[in-house]
């Protein structure tokens, strides 16, 4: 008996042993693993920081480690390639005579002081293949000066809102002091997706730079491109870490064509992973996102989001624009809660623009008047904001009164005909008892 009781009792702390370990390797994983299995080596992709973001709802659909500590290399000669693009002064048929020769750090890449280089076949042979000597002479083209161009890398991660990057040097070079997120690269992506020189020169699977040199992309998800069907895709690669192999991707695939809507725009960060596990952990989340999850209208411009009673009247509020965001493809309602900032446009100056509940919204209203914004959480945690535009006009508290007005505005062709009318009889009343007057 008592061996049985003590059988059971191993048993037991067994069993409990084994749900504990099930719910740490599940419950750690959070929501973004909810349809994707990580085929990694686990000592390989506890290293590993990935993102998979959506450009136009600005939603994160698959995520690891992207608030920690990630190399900067192929990020600062990104930065470098955009802000000689952004440049007014710079054009990319401009030619460029380096102050000395130079050999890029994979050797494969030599700028000579007797030649002269191409702006468009500099920036490619930066952005497709990380030649770290070309972007140090891009920086010197917009300014000699290298500590004041670095100024202008971290002042436009600021205007990006790129908060936990620093930037020491254009070209990447190993820096203690330099270092960037996951979640900071996808920003800086996005927007650089939105340059169409930057993102033509990404897109690229091959190109030719100077000397006649062909040149491929590094980025195997492009040149080897596993989703034929997407209307754009575009990328980088670099291998920071030559003992290891490790490197960082940046992907970018549009699924729809340009005219349709909505489209799915989608940017993929991976860090601290080789490059054939990139391109296999890259290829199954992009494919993770496009099959998962669907691209919806959360509303409809003009589409009713709420009503007010002010004065005894309605008023309806209506969508500003169509608001679309991303949600799992098996959930048909994906919003926790919706909250309201109404502004007190009939406020005195001093206090235009407070803060109001829909309770305390006061005439007059003006019909197609903004009144302020509906803000919707959704399930993910993220907000998406709506403008609320006024459907209807309100006049005054009055209920009756704001019934002769609606009646008035619907109506108007009957109550000017009324009027003249009126008028008509009044001139005429008028005409008659002056007549009489005068007899």
């Amino acid at each position: 008996m008592i061996r049985a009781v003590t059988y059971l009792k191993n048993t037991l702390k067994a069993a409990a042993a084994i749900c504990i370990a099930l719910t740490v390797l599940f419950s750690g994983s959070g929501a973004a693993y909810a349809f994707f299995a990580n085929t990694l080596p686990s000592n390989e992709s506890a290293g590993i920081s990935y993102m998979v973001y959506e450009c136009d709802t600005k939603q994160t659909l698959l995520k690891q480690n992207t608030e920690l500590s990630a190399d900067c290399t192929l990020l600062a000669r990104l930065m470098t390639c955009l802000l000689v693009l952004e440049n007014p002064s710079i054009s990319v048929t401009d030619y460029i005579t380096p102050s000395e020769d130079s050999v890029s750090l994979s050797g494969r890449y030599s700028l000579f002081a007797s030649n002269q280089y191409m702006v468009d076949h500099l920036i490619k042979s930066v952005i497709l293949c990380g030649a770290d000597n070309a972007a140090r002479l891009l920086a010197k083209q917009v300014n000699p000066n290298t500590e004041y161009f670095v100024s202008l890398m971290n002042q436009k991660a600021g205007e990006l809102g790129m908060a936990n990057t620093y930037f020491t040097n254009p070209d990447g070079a190993a820096d203690q002091l330099q270092r960037t997120t996951v979640s900071d690269m996808s920003l800086f992506w996005t927007y650089a997706m939105s340059n169409a020189q930057f993102r033509n020169a990404a897109a690229c699977s091959a190109a030719h730079i100077w000397g006649g040199t062909a040149v491929l992309n590094e980025c195997r998800m492009v040149t080897s491109n596993a989703f034929p069907n997407a209307s754009l895709i575009a990328g980088a690669y670099t291998v920071y870490d030559s003992a290891n192999a490790l490197g960082t991707t940046m992907f970018y695939i549009s699924s729809g064509a340009a005219d349709q809507t909505p489209s799915v725009r989608l940017v993929l960060i991976l860090s601290g992973i080789s490059d054939d596990a990139a391109y296999d952990m890259g290829n199954s989340q992009i494919e993770n996102a496009l099959t998962n999850f669907k691209k919806t209208a959360l509303i409809n411009r003009q589409e009713l989001v709420v009503t007010a009673e002010i004065g005894g009247s309605e008023l309806f509020l209506q969508a500003g624009e169509t608001c679309y965001c991303m949600m799992p493809v098996d959930v048909t309602n994906y919003v926790e809660t919706v909250s309201y900032t109404v502004l007190d446009n009939n406020a005195s100056p001093s206090g235009a623009g407070k803060a109001l509940s829909l309770d305390e919204l006061s005439p007059p209203i003006e019909e197609g008047s903004l009144i302020g914004t509906a803000n919707y959480l959704l399930k993910d945690g993220s907000v998406h904001k709506v403008r609320l535009i006024a459907g209807n006009s309100i006049h005054s508290e009055s209920k009756t009164i704001n019934i002769f007005y609606k009646a008035i505005k619907e109506n108007t062709d009957i109550f000017v005909l009324i009027s003249v009318l009126l008028l008509c009889e009044l001139v005429l009343a008028f005409g008659i008892v002056l007549s009489r007057l005068r007899k």
